[in-house]
Order: structure tokens, then sequence, then C-alpha cells
């Protein structure tokens, strides 16, 4: 349980630092 909450964070926080370059871009 606990390694699936990791690795959907590890995704949302991936999927927020791109979205996040495409703004700055």
């Amino acid at each position: 349980m606990g390694l699936s909450i990791y690795m959907a964070c590890l995704r949302e926080k991936k999927r927020y630092s791109t979205a996040k370059s495409y703004q700055d871009a």
C-alpha cells in the first residue's frame, strides 16, 4: 500500500515539474 502511494506521489511530482517547465518556456 505504501509503495503504491509513493509511486503515485512521484507521478504527480513528475507531472507537476513537467507542467512547470512548460510554463517557464
